[in-house]
């Protein structure tokens, strides 16, 4: 079970030490919790080890196991060269431009991948605090920093629920 962590008015906490990523000058988010905080769990290795979609792919990175089941091993096997475990032993899927005259245009991104028990809370979060968007705008708002297959197909849902 992750632990709970109270985030105000920003991203989510994905850092294990509890500070923003962006600021690594502020203090833990846990200081002078206003009342109208929103608690989200806080991400942790454990959780891609149990989750369907990233566990083979994480245990694969993280010390070279695969199940011995082909048909699962291919994809992982494949896309190996996009995801990465960073510092905080997180996973991360990279991506680059495909032709060189885009590198310029639209560098390489790094999105964290999100387990499936915490995609609801997500984006229920940027649903509620970046301005109740409908289905595309929430999809592009997650997309930029965050990853998983089903996005799309969540982000209309939760929109039209």
């Amino acid at each position: 079970m992750a632990e709970d962590r109270t985030i105000i008015n920003s991203d989510p906490p994905i850092h294990t030490d509890g500070t923003a990523t962006n600021s690594p000058n502020l203090p833990p988010v846990t200081d002078n919790i206003p009342s109208n905080a929103v608690s989200l769990p806080l991400i942790t290795a454990k959780d891609y080890t149990d989750d369907a979609e990233f566990s083979g792919m994480y245990q694969y990175l993280f010390d070279g196991t695969l199940s011995g089941n082909a048909k699962k091993d291919k994809p992982i096997l494949l896309m190996e060269d996009k995801y990465i475990i960073d510092d905080d032993d997180l996973l991360y899927r990279v991506d680059t431009p495909r032709q060189k005259n885009l590198a310029q245009l639209k560098p390489t991104t790094k999105r964290l991948c999100v387990p499936l028990k915490f995609r609801h809370d997500m984006i229920g979060y940027v649903h509620n605090n970046c301005g109740h968007y409908a289905a595309q705008s929430l999809f592009h708002t997650l997309a930029a920093r965050y990853f998983w297959k089903s996005m799309f197909a969540d982000a209309v849902e939760y929109c039209r629920t």
